[in-house]
């Protein structure tokens, strides 16, 4: 077990019952930059920004007393973590709990999301950008796959075509170019 712990390239980081740190494997002291030693015994706040940490152990009661969360494996993120050097960075948490005796150990395995959640943020900023600017223009913006079936048609398109309300979907985009080849 050991040598899975070390090798794996993901932080790894169990937690006592009383949130205290009791395994930092290799990939949590590069993510972190933490050795192992400095962080065992620990609590798990050093790990977590100070504005989340009250929220730590709300989650721990829940995830041990929860139904479907105490099943053992649970699967979050992105969520804010810290580094050692106070930065923050966006991880993906796959999480599990194992029983011993009457104590519980959580166990965290970690992945740095940060650049893909960068990117969604991108994307949502871009996509929300082109939907003001199609919504907005004066000119008249149709959306269509492959196969030519409408998948969007601008405000201005809408006020063309004289629909209203009407969703433009399934329609073939030569029932809005020339009625003569319409589908219907």
């Amino acid at each position: 077990m050991e040598g899975i712990l070390e090798h794996a390239n993901d932080a790894i980081i169990s937690i006592s019952e009383n949130e205290t740190i009791e395994v930092f494997n290799k990939g949590a002291e590069l993510l972190f930059g933490y050795t192992a030693p400095e962080v065992i015994g620990q609590p798990i706040t050093l790990l977590i920004p100070e504005r989340f940490a009250g929220h730590h152990s709300k989650n721990i009661t829940r995830f041990k007393t929860e139904p479907g969360l105490n099943s053992g494996k649970l699967k979050r993120g992105p969520l804010p973590c810290r580094k050692k050097d106070g930065t923050e960075f966006s991880g993906e948490f796959s999480l599990s709990q194992v029983k011993h005796g009457q104590s519980l150990t959580f166990t965290a395995i970690i992945r740095d999301v940060s650049e893909r959640t960068g990117l969604i943020n991108k994307l949502q900023e871009n996509e929300e950008k082109y939907r003001t600017l199609s919504e907005n223009a004066r000119d008249i913006i149709v959306g269509h796959d492959f196969n030519g079936k409408v998948t969007y048609i601008n405000r201005e398109g809408f006020s063309f075509f004289g629909l209203s309300g009407e969703k433009p979907v399934n329609r073939n985009i030569l029932d809005y170019i020339e009625p003569k080849y319409s589908s219907e």
